[in-house]
């Protein structure tokens, strides 16, 4: 869970700096509510030093396989938290450029004369930048939480986005050991129906793919019900879920 939990050290730094910029704002009485761009964000799986070095044994050679990170499903799951943290705050943060797509800490990687391969890190970003459209909503979680460094971390991380006659709500599962039970109220919304359960999970949490195998990929839970206009549905422990819902 503490591994899991720099999402939520990423949230305290967004709210730390739309903080001074708002003190600002007061202190000089201006009407400019500034936004935020959070440039270079990503998951870092080794020492810049390892990247030094290799540069230093072979340098000036032409695109060379520097810092290629190999990222397992829990960098995934912390790639996920990140993400919502960032969803979350989408009043102020209007731009958030992942750091480096191709090879270099990525979620794509090529082989030279090679084929296409995807890291665990691409399906949230997939999920999100497919679904994640609309109006942010207000979430009010709880849920059990762990201690870490004197703050209490819930187990569930969420985020839900409203476009039209869609709800799709975000959850990570960050406990390492019990699945979770959830009950969504809507309010303000009728559920009408559960679209799809999609849920990017795995046994072994340092499960890493590679070139012609690849066994950190999502897959589609039917396990999501409506009763008495809340959605019910149980997570996965360590787990990505998106959840679509049809509402009016």
């Amino acid at each position: 869970e503490s591994f899991l939990a720099q999402a939520d050290e990423m949230s305290d730094y967004i709210r730390t700096v739309t903080s001074v910029c708002d003190y600002i704002k007061a202190k000089k009485r201006s009407s400019r509510q500034l936004s935020i761009s959070f440039d270079e964000w990503g998951v870092w799986t080794r020492a810049s030093k390892e990247t030094v070095r290799e540069c230093d044994e072979s340098p000036w050679q032409q695109a060379m396989p520097i810092s290629e990170m190999v990222y397992s499903f829990q960098d995934a799951l912390l790639f996920g938290g990140m993400l919502l943290a960032i969803l979350k705050h989408a009043d102020r943060v209007k731009i958030a450029c992942q750091s480096l797509l191709t090879n270099v800490s990525a979620m794509i990687m090529t082989e030279k004369g090679g084929g296409v391969w995807l890291q665990p890190i691409y399906y949230p970003f997939a999920d999100t930048a497919a679904y994640g459209h609309g109006h942010v909503m207000d979430c009010r979680v709880t849920s059990d939480s762990v201690l870490y460094e004197k703050k209490e971390i819930p187990l569930l991380d969420m985020a839900a986005v409203e476009n039209g006659d869609e709800m799709v709500v975000f959850m990570i599962n960050r406990s390492p050991s019990e699945e979770m039970e959830v009950s969504l109220d809507l309010q303000g919304y009728e559920a009408e129906a559960v679209l799809e359960h999609r849920v990017l999970t795995s046994d072994d949490p340092e499960a890493v793919n590679s070139p012609g195998h690849q066994p950190v990929r999502p897959e589609q839970k039917d396990d999501a019900s409506i009763k008495d206009g809340k959605v019910a549905v149980m997570l996965d422990r360590l787990s990505w879920n998106v959840l679509r819902i049809k509402v009016k």
